[in-house]
């Protein structure tokens, strides 16, 4: 390979620095280094070097202005801590893996640079009608294949059609729903029409989409096997959903098809000839992977129909001026709480920082923290989550976080969640959030210890949905030690929302507009002691737990004025003020009609022959809660409580979906009704599957159980009893 030298800084440093000395022999006796050696030290050692990439450059130029290298890659492998990459303006098809850490990747004097995961197709021939088709030899993965006319998403071939609005799609609805058949007269395909199609639906309470698969179809029905559904996700008239995976279903523009050969049929928006556009389909996930890359930069590079990968050795990433689009594609969700991590810009490691930059459309979420002391602020996170799955605008696993001053709008759930202590929200806007998805809000928690957490100065409106309905901010199951304070919302359903037990929260200086209620809570077990509301605006009725503290607060009519609220820069978080002598406020609890039935977490006379998600416990001791409410780290004494389990009038079999790694096998899982010392109706003991998340259905015997008790599930053994997804009785 021909020696690379690029544009050097100079240091003020001789180009012959004094050769090394060997006991007293002088300096005019000593012999001179070798030129490649003085040059080596220069480059690597005393310099900074930029190198130059060019759509025109060449594959083995030295990566100067003049003789720029041809890719990103190449400019990547040679440079070093405290490197430059200097990127002329074009588009470049390519997943970038730095060979070390320190370097800077930069757009060139602000010219227009693309990283692209899609890569073009051509060669279209005529097939019939305006449907064209082409060779596209390559395939991500069911749901995962997505194709681009001039830069514009075009929808996989489905029923019922729909624009290319990706945060508003066109529905069916469920007329009925009874062992397996979803009934709709809309649907009036001939007979074994959708066989073999693929469902999208939000079942039930609409909390997440799965996708299933059409096992039968005549006029105004079909047959579908679905994933384990919880009791509450019971598919049930009114669920929206839609259909994918058939060729007969590419019947309007705007739509593709890819079949089993790797033919790609593309009817255009224009209903024109595909050659006469720029037709791109995705092939790479990533356009940048810094896993175990620390200290890199990124300025002023955009990223098309790709993500950035890290890990928790990326750290000090700093990711400036940024306009990513088409992160992520994915509509197959065998389990919607299971969102993958790394659909949206994944920011893993500690001590990074994300600013300035504009994100979206995305399946999944728009930014994803998985470590601490990350900032985001200052972004527009627009168009995520339009798989409606458990994924958000901005999704956070890492504490001492920061989410400030970004611009959030258009998601299929959350605008913001986060599940971690020590998360600060502040001084964001969010709005029209839970377009598919219900029982969410626009800052959203569960079953999170905030530990001082700080959401302030926030504003959230256009926040409406079905079931339980939407929230400006939910405080979800047993979420507590929060300050909310100086946030603002209108046009939701419900301003804040805390649900359960809910401690040492302290809510003060909000103006909370709503269309149902400013604050409420589900009805169940509401315990807010230690809690503080004062000198908040109450634009809608109260919902007030026990145990807590309010005082100065003012119940006003109207909604709040819209846009008006400063959003200051952060300060420190705030003490709530003193009240000279609080006294609790025992205000009457307004009526609701209908009452709301409980949320996910804790379910009441839940029918224990339905499928129950791991994760939607009531109480539990010693276990984890991993995405798509797997329960892990599930080890000898820990448990997990349900309450109201409807036994009716007797079951014989107790099924839990669950991984076992092997060397793990053979511990078991107890089953006692009404106490941890309670009767024992079971004990399944567990064998081996491949892998913690290879779940397989493994079943004991049950007995001596009717009505309605509380399950515990205690687990008896040693570390790594298994990964448990769900569980259920027959």
């Amino acid at each position: 390979m021909p020696r690379r030298f690029a544009i050097g800084t100079s240091l003020g440093l001789s180009s012959r620095p004094a050769a090394k000395r060997k006991g007293r022999a002088s300096r005019a006796t000593a012999a001179p280094p070798a030129r490649g050696l003085i040059e080596s030290l220069e480059c690597r050692l005393l310099l900074s070097r930029t190198w130059v990439v060019a759509p025109w450059g060449g594959d083995w130029a030295p990566g100067t202005f003049n003789q720029p290298l041809h890719t990103i890659q190449e400019a990547a492998n040679v440079a070093g801590w405290g490197d430059t990459v200097l990127i002329r303006g074009g588009t470049y098809h390519e997943t970038v893996r730095p060979a070390n850490g320190g370097v800077t990747f930069e757009a060139y004097n602000g010219e227009n640079v693309t990283v692209s995961g899609a890569d073009p197709i051509g060669g279209w021939q005529w097939n019939n009608g305006a449907v064209y088709r082409a060779s596209m030899p390559w395939d991500m993965g069911a749901g995962n294949n997505q194709v681009f006319v001039d830069g514009q998403m075009i929808n996989e071939a489905r029923w019922p059609n729909t624009s290319l609005d990706v945060s508003h799609p066109n529905l069916a609805h469920i007329g009925g729903y009874a062992n397996g058949v979803i009934y709709d007269s809309s649907l009036t395909q001939p007979y074994g029409f959708w066989n073999g199609a693929t469902i999208h639906l939000t079942p039930g309470q609409q909390w997440v989409a799965y996708t299933g698969t059409v096992t039968n179809s005549e006029p105004g029905w079909i047959q579908v096997s679905l994933p384990p559904l919880s009791g509450w996700e019971q598919p049930t008239a009114g669920n929206a959903y839609y259909l994918t995976g058939k060729f007969q279903a590419l019947d309007a523009p705007g739509e593709w098809y890819r079949d089993n050969s790797g033919a790609l049929y593309v009817w255009t928006p224009n209903s024109d000839y595909p050659g006469w556009h720029d037709i791109e389909a995705k092939h790479r996930q990533f356009a940048f992977d810094l896993s175990w890359r620390s200290n890199i930069t990124l300025e002023g590079i955009n990223i098309f129909a790709a993500t950035i990968k890290t890990d928790w050795g990326s750290q000090g990433l700093t990711i400036d001026h940024m306009n990513a689009s088409y992160l992520s594609q994915f509509t197959s969700s065998w389990n919607g709480w299971s969102a993958p991590a790394d659909s949206g810009i994944e920011l893993n490691g500690a001590g990074t920082l994300l600013e300035n930059s504009n994100i979206g459309p995305s399946a999944g979420d728009g930014v994803y923290i998985g470590n601490s002391g990350v900032r985001v602020i200052n972004n527009v996170i627009h168009d995520t989550d339009y798989s409606a799955t458990d994924a958000a605008a901005i999704r956070v696993y890492g504490s001492n976080t920061t989410i400030d001053h970004n611009t959030i709008y258009n998601a299929g759930r959350s605008g913001i969640t986060h599940r971690i202590p020590l998360v600060n929200i502040l001084s964001n806007v969010i709005h029209d959030v839970m377009l598919q998805t219900a029982d969410g809000g626009g800052i959203y928690t569960s079953s999170t210890n905030g530990a001082g957490s700080v959401i302030a100065y926030n504003q959230v409106y256009n926040v409406h949905a079905t079931g339980y309905g939407g929230a400006g901010i939910f405080l979800d199951n047993n979420s507590s030690n929060y300050v909310v304070h100086d946030n603002t919302t209108w046009n939701v359903d419900t301003a804040l929302k805390l649900n359960f037990t809910s401690y040492n929260e302290q809510v003060y200086n909000n103006r909370l507009g709503a269309t149902a209620w400013s604050i409420e809570h589900n009805g169940y077990g509401n315990d807010w002691s230690g809690s503080a509301f004062h000198d908040n605006a109450f634009y809608a009725p109260v919902q007030w737990g026990w145990g807590m503290a309010s005082w100065n607060n003012a119940t006003l009519g109207g909604a709040p004025a819209q846009g008006t609220v400063s959003t200051p820069a952060p300060a420190p978080s705030p003490v709530p003020k003193p009240a000279p002598t609080p006294t609790p406020t025992p205000t009457p609890t307004p009526t609701r009609t209908p009452t709301p039935a409980p949320p996910s977490g804790t379910f009441v006379s839940g029918d224990a022959r339905g499928v129950w998600s791991a994760g939607l416990y009531g109480d539990a001791s010693g276990v984890t809660r991993l995405a798509g409410n797997v329960i892990g780290n599930f080890d000898n004494g820990d448990w997990l409580e349900y309450q109201g389990i409807n036994f009716g009038s007797g079951v014989s079999t107790f099924t839990a979906t669950i991984g076992v790694p092997a060397g793990y096998a053979g511990q078991k899982i107890q089953l006692r009704l009404d106490s941890l010392s309670g009767p024992i109706i079971g004990t399944l003991t567990t064998t081996a599957t491949a892998s913690w998340f290879t779940y397989a259905n493994q079943s004991t015997t049950v007995s001596g159980v009717s009505g309605v008790h509380t399950l515990y599930l205690v687990g008896l053994g040693g570390y790594g009893i298994g990964a448990l997804a769900s569980w259920k009785f027959s």
